[in-house]
């Protein structure tokens, strides 16, 4: 990690990793804005800053051995189960008797952050990767890249969209309880999307490369919140 170099060029590769880290941060956003639902909304800012901070060093330590979280799809399977758990639990429990406003518990607050840092290293290697392109394409991810401080920045800049991001979406669901319906289905979208590009890797599926796979994303989570929104609409008309 040390030896690290630097160029007046360097800003415009970080300039576009760091754009590129917007458009790949909505999927971790919906899924960490739901978990921080679950808290006290005394407790819902420190969980965000304390889960944030952890990931943080987490990509560093992703950074590191990455190479060998290339290979590990287990984690992001594990991820797109814990994301349909999620949503599964919503629908038979929670949508039926809504928590309005949990009690502080230290244990419930300590599993967040963790949830949290899970799903990032779920979603970490994808962002990592899609920072390389932008560095440069005979960049390696060793320990002694000169330039592996554009990729640790640009996924801070990342984290910390994601944190504002959340936040936002988390209010977003508290003055509109309805679109909460719409947002586990897209966690469930997005853990099926999660499964489908791990299983690819492991079995070679040609059908999941990019862009199909990443236009096929994006369509279902803007059908889905279409969607929700409309029938909405109708139903609130229909009363």
């Amino acid at each position: 990690m040390f030896g690290q170099t630097f160029e007046i060029t360097d800003l415009i590769k970080l300039l576009f990793v760091s754009l590129s880290e917007l458009f790949l941060v909505a999927d971790n956003t919906i899924v960490i804005a739901l978990l921080i639902r679950q808290l006290a909304k005394k407790e819902r800012k420190p969980a965000l800053i304390i889960g944030i901070v952890s990931a943080a060093v987490l990509r560093l330590i992703a950074l590191i051995f990455i190479q060998d979280l290339i290979t590990a799809y287990w984690i992001r399977i594990l991820g797109a189960i814990f994301l349909f758990y999620i949503s599964i639990r919503y629908f038979l429990h929670e949508r039926k008797t809504p928590i309005v406003n949990p009690r502080p518990k230290l244990s419930r607050f300590i599993l967040v952050i963790c949830l949290i840092e899970m799903i990032d290293m779920a979603f970490a290697v994808d962002s990592i990767y899609s920072a390389l392109a932008f560095v440069g394409p005979d960049t390696t991810l060793d320990s002694v890249n000169p330039k592996i401080w554009i990729i640790y920045v640009g996924s801070i800049f990342g984290l910390v969209t994601i944190r504002y991001a959340a936040e936002l979406v988390t209010k977003l669901i508290d003055w509109f309880p309805h679109i909460e319906d719409s947002m586990h289905l897209m966690i469930s979208w997005i853990g099926f999307w999660l499964l489908i590009t791990s299983l690819s890797s492991i079995y070679s599926w040609s059908f999941t490369e990019w862009p199909y796979i990443q236009f096929s994303f994006w369509t279902g989570l803007f059908m889905i919140l279409t969607t929700s929104v409309l029938f909405h609409k109708s139903k609130v008309r229909h009363e």
